[in-house]
């Protein structure tokens, strides 16, 4: 198969039922990065924008890496920067796990299917200055307690992990 009919193939299997192309993956809520023709790196808002002058041909989970910008955006990485401090990493991952682990019944017409998933409409960024300070402390407190434990675990996927056991979901 030709390999721009493959990327074409798989860019079309990533939208959703509007056409639209996800910000975060279904399945674990990791942050989208998606790729233009000019070799440009655009975020899921400005990938799904009209104006197809240069047009998205690929897109990928952004695993792990700096903040990267596009038009007034900024993509953050699933994982955070690996250079950057790890309790960041841990509370950047617990929050994106608890959107995307917890609905909003804002919509009576979805109440019976358990509401839309709050990554679906919110991220980080939306987070209340408290809610994200009690948060920290909380990550704070489990690295302090499990020790040696979390040693050459990725401190993404340990913040991940915590949210989704501490919620009861196991991990």
């Amino acid at each position: 198969m030709d390999p721009n009919t493959e990327l074409a193939a798989a860019l079309a299997a990533m939208r959703d039922d509007t056409g639209k192309l996800p910000a975060f993956t279904s399945l674990g809520g990791y942050t989208m990065a998606y790729y233009t023709q000019d070799g440009l790196t655009v975020c899921a808002p400005c990938a799904n924008k009209e104006d197809t002058s240069d047009p998205v041909i690929a897109g990928d989970v952004y695993w792990e890496g700096p903040e990267l910008e596009c038009d007034d955006c900024v993509i953050e990485s699933a994982y955070g920067d690996p250079d950057a401090p790890n309790l960041d990493a841990m509370v950047r991952a617990y929050v994106i796990a608890g959107l995307w682990s917890t609905t909003d019944y804002s919509d009576p017409e979805k109440e019976d299917s358990g509401g839309d998933p709050l990554d679906a409409n919110f991220g980080p960024e939306d987070m209340a200055p408290e809610a994200m300070a009690s948060i920290r402390k909380d990550c704070e407190a489990f690295i302090a307690s499990a020790g040696d434990d979390l040693h050459g675990m990725d401190a993404g996927q340990a913040g991940h992990d915590f949210l989704l056991t501490r919620d009861g979901h196991g991990a």
